[in-house]
């Protein structure tokens, strides 16, 4: 009974945790399966993602930061990235093209602010 107990055990994948720091406790598991779903979508190596920092600034809108492995087997920096769930889209800051990359955060701070302004 053991051994099947084990061999069960070594057979199921191994689950990772996504949300490294639980910023996406607060929300319904529905909206956290379809943020983090869209959000997989758009990265190389969703399989690896790290994902923290999660805050809802408008209802569909979800900003944070992700970082996965890169070819070498290390996690890469974490990186902004904003999600919306009604139009299922995802814009993720990429970490190789500085200039592109300054763009892209401009137009990230300006989708992550609150409905009062606050940067999140």
């Amino acid at each position: 009974m053991a051994a099947s107990f084990m061999w069960l055990l070594m057979a199921a994948p191994a689950q990772s945790q996504v949300v490294v720091d639980g910023s996406d406790s607060s929300f319904d598991t529905s909206d956290r399966a379809l943020l983090l779903s869209v959000l997989k979508s758009k990265l190389r190596d969703a399989k690896t993602a790290r994902v923290r920092g999660i805050v809802q600034t408008k209802p569909g809108v979800y900003c944070g930061e992700v970082s996965t492995r890169g070819r070498d087997g290390e996690y890469g920096d974490f990186t902004r990235f904003v999600v919306e769930t009604k139009i299922r889209q995802a814009t993720i800051i990429p970490t190789s093209d500085p200039a592109r990359a300054a763009m892209m955060l401009r137009m990230i701070e300006d989708r992550c602010r609150s409905l009062d302004g606050d940067l999140r």
